[in-house]
């Protein structure tokens, strides 16, 4: 059961990572024109990553244009999920924590910043909950796994302490 938790995991993990670079390459969402503009054209994935970073520095220091370059950090957190969910596996589950609040942050802003929302949005916000949930998956097997190691030595204890008390 724990090895097909953790698969689960791993196979959910690879395709929301390979989603996400797929959403970088799609058309993602036309930025607000803010009425002083003709709409602007549909941008792909990456341009609006790159437009998200340089959004302070056109709209001044607006509470929403500060909290723009957060997707840049959510972009790395999914981005090197695999790794360090991989390398820490017992800290996977608050990694995933971590990653579903950045991708509610990215869900409850971008829609404020961008119109005309398309499939490269849609598969991002995918791909970013669904890191998190193969981070729960392989933190919950973790779990599991060292529950079942500890219950193994606990009953060689209890054999040794049966043996001390007969003798």
């Amino acid at each position: 059961m724990v090895q097909e938790i953790r698969w689960f995991g791993l196979i959910l993990m690879a395709a929301a990572w390979i989603t996400l670079l797929v959403s970088f390459f799609l058309p993602a969402a036309a930025p607000l024109s803010f009425g002083w503009a003709a709409p602007l054209p549909v941008q792909t994935g990456w341009e609006s990553f790159l437009e998200a970073l340089n959004l302070p520095l056109v709209a001044g220091f607006r509470p929403l244009a500060i909290l723009a370059p957060c997707a840049a950090a959510i972009n790395a957190l999914v981005l090197v999920g695999p790794l360090a969910i991989l390398a820490l596996r017992q800290c996977a589950a608050a990694y995933g924590a971590l990653v579903c609040i950045g991708g509610g942050l990215a869900a409850w802003l971008c829609p404020m910043v961008y119109d005309d929302l398309r499939i490269g949005y849609y598969l991002w916000i995918g791909s970013i909950f669904a890191i998190a949930a193969a981070a729960f998956l392989i933190g919950i097997s973790q779990l599991r796994e060292q529950s079942l190691a500890h219950d193994r030595r606990l009953a060689e204890l209890r054999k040794v302490q049966a043996a001390l008390d007969q003798a």
